[in-house]
């Protein structure tokens, strides 16, 4: 028999389990509907960082099949910061596909820009750049598959 105390007791059970899959899997949101209750959850975690102040180093270009180079050139990679992926899904770079991208090379980006969209398990998430910069590079193609902390845009900072 359904009650009151029941469906709270349920959604109290629900939010426990949404949180619990959060911090087991260090998601930096989820969002959950189940029976026309709606959860979202976002980890305010400092291990989760979507901007990552990154340095490019010769071993790491090499790695990346970018061999060779000058010193100048590591010299101005160490100046560019990345906006990572902050879970794992398909990067967009508009909210739809008639829409105009929501950044291209050069444009410049605030703390609040949204720079793309991903989802993940049928949601789609708006990702914010998180600095202030403008963009020198987009590192992934539309529609690509993309997981937790990849670089997806190279940023000079302003």
């Amino acid at each position: 028999m359904w009650n009151a105390k029941n469906d709270t007791v349920l959604k109290k059970e629900l939010i426990r389990q949404a949180a619990g899959l959060l911090e087991e899997f260090k998601l930096a949101e989820l969002e959950i509907e189940e029976k026309g209750l709606r959860i979202r959850l976002r980890s305010e975690c400092p291990d989760l960082p979507s901007v990552v102040p990154t340095k490019t180093t010769a071993a790491t270009k090499v790695l990346e099949g970018q061999t060779g180079g000058t010193a100048d050139s590591e010299k101005e990679e160490d100046n560019f910061t990345f906006i990572t992926s902050p879970m794992i899904g398909t990067f967009y770079r508009s909210p739809s596909p008639e829409s105009d991208v929501f950044v291209k090379e050069g444009s410049k980006v605030g703390s609040s820009t949204v720079v793309c969209i991903i989802e993940a398990m049928k949601v789609m998430n708006e990702i914010h750049a998180e600095t202030e910069g403008k963009i020198v590079e987009i590192l992934v193609e539309n529609g690509e598959s993309v997981d937790f902390g990849r670089p997806l845009f190279k940023v000079l900072p302003l």
